[in-house]
């Protein structure tokens, strides 16, 4: 029996950990995979990639020689524009969100647009014949877009999967003005009236995506990487000392300061005797965090300690006690990738307000896992009485249904689908 051949169309600096788990997984002896996109070694490392990742999969990278957003952010993490008077910081935080947004005003569909040529050449280069299917996935619709045209101009009977693994025109991230919005989904429904099928993450994101476009819309959730036992934290890491005789809590990766109650949070930490006490943050460097802990005098005991690698990221939170969450205010089908690595790392996760129904609070309680805490008094009363917990209430099994192993065997049964009917 001759192999489908999986072709993604999609920089892996976006879409990762998602695609290149979900591919790894596929069956090898039913497909063949490719992986086209733009360069990611700037952005990921090798072991933030399933093992035998190149083995397993054929790349064809192209370079992108302009990143505008990448180049703001490096410039604005190497800038010694933020000082320890508030007004000045907060007046520079201002002044940076003005730049984001009104690049992302100007930016149709998204800064990716002129890649899309190199999607059409360097999947050309590939000269494949017989079963093709295509899986885009968005963030950016770049991805979209380039699938629709390998599409579009090809002799072959392609076949098309659109991976909403973030949502375009409908993406609470971004609040487009009425007119960017009208033609952001004219061209989406344009575009994505060619797919064969389109998935997204979660039931609700389904509900809305399905209402636009007017179709069923699969659903496959994201997961965590299983984690590769061979890999240590590298001993030169700047990693903190943890003691024995402190609890530790860990946060791992963005956080959405509009979007989530962090205020609330440091504002309940303040009345709280914190000596027995430690919390980390991971990821890139915030000003706006910073802000926070010196506003309430948490120098102390709340620490930012820098970026790592996915991979690191993963072994680090074994290590701590609790991992902390700060839940979603205004969008309950936007699951959060570190809440998936959070449930893979087997540790009880701290929930901090958000809506009272979310995915994630609904997860969290039917893997009893953890706390909710929804208001100031929730979090005094629960860091009033913190102590640190074993492994043994927590059940692997239960865990694994959300490992990206277990999600990936849903793609499989979509793909199996277009090609048996």
């Amino acid at each position: 029996m001759k192999k489908i051949q999986i072709v993604a169309i999609t920089d892996i600096e976006h879409s990762s950990p998602r695609i290149p788990n979900l591919l790894y997984y596929l069956d090898k002896d039913k497909y063949e995979l490719f992986l086209v996109g733009a360069n990611f070694a700037e952005y990921l490392t090798k072991e933030d990639l399933p093992p035998d990742f190149f083995e397993r999969i054929k790349t064809s990278f192209f370079r992108r020689k302009i990143n505008i957003f990448s180049s703001l952010k490096r410039n604005i993490e190497n800038s010694n524009i933020i000082s320890d008077k508030g007004k000045k910081s907060t007046i520079y935080l201002y002044f940076r969100k003005m730049l984001i947004n009104f690049l992302l005003s100007i930016n149709f569909p998204d800064q990716y647009i002129f890649t899309v040529n190199k999607y059409l050449k360097n999947f050309n280069s590939l000269r494949l014949k017989g079963d093709v299917l295509l899986l885009s996935s968005s963030p950016y619709p770049t991805s979209h877009i380039a699938a629709y045209k390998i599409k579009s101009n090809s002799k072959l009977d392609i076949k098309w999967i659109a991976d909403y693994r973030d949502l375009w025109s409908l993406n609470s991230n971004y609040s487009f003005n009425s007119l960017r919005l009208f033609f952001e989904k004219k061209y989406e429904k344009k575009i994505l009236q060619l797919a064969d099928r389109v998935v997204t993450v979660s039931d609700p994101w389904a509900i809305k995506q399905g209402e636009l476009l007017s179709r069923k819309i699969d659903v496959i959730p994201n997961g965590y990487t299983i984690p590769s036992e061979s890999y240590n934290l590298k001993t030169n890491s700047n990693l903190p000392l943890l003691k024995k005789q402190k609890i530790y809590i860990l946060y791992v990766g963005a956080i959405y300061f509009s979007s989530q109650d962090v205020s609330m949070f440091f504002n309940s930490l303040k009345n709280i005797d914190m000596d027995n006490i430690e919390i980390h943050f991971i990821g890139r460097h915030s000003y706006e965090l910073d802000l926070l802990i010196k506003q309430n005098k948490l120098e102390n005991n709340v620490k930012q300690i820098g970026k790592l690698s996915r991979a690191e990221s993963q072994k680090l939170q074994k290590l701590y006690d609790y991992l902390l969450f700060f839940d979603l205010k205004d969008d309950d089908g936007w699951v959060l990738l570190k809440f998936y690595e959070y449930i893979g790392a087997n540790k009880p996760i701290i929930c901090i307000g958000g809506a009272n129904k979310t995915a994630h609070k609904k997860i969290m309680h039917k893997l009893s896992r953890g706390k909710i805490l929804l208001n100031e008094e929730q979090i005094i009363d629960f860091f009033k009485s913190v102590q640190k917990l074993s492994n043994e209430k927590i059940n692997l099994e239960d865990s694994f249904a959300y490992s990206y192993k277990t999600q990936s065997k849903k793609m499989e049964n979509l793909i199996d689908s277009i090609y048996n009917n």
